[in-house]
């Protein structure tokens, strides 16, 4: 799941540089919907 991280990392840093907190809500949303996509659970601890 490192990808998930290093996506949820540069939607931060893009949320904080833009001041747009709406970017890093849909980023995170989109981020969760693929992790369960591609892992095929909800859970997000799942490593």
């Amino acid at each position: 799941m490192t990808t998930v991280v290093a996506l949820t990392a540069l939607g931060s840093v893009f949320a904080q540089q833009t001041g747009a907190y709406t970017v890093l809500a849909i980023t995170a949303a989109l981020i969760g919907v693929l992790a369960m996509s591609r892992s095929g659970t909800a859970s997000t601890t799942s490593d």
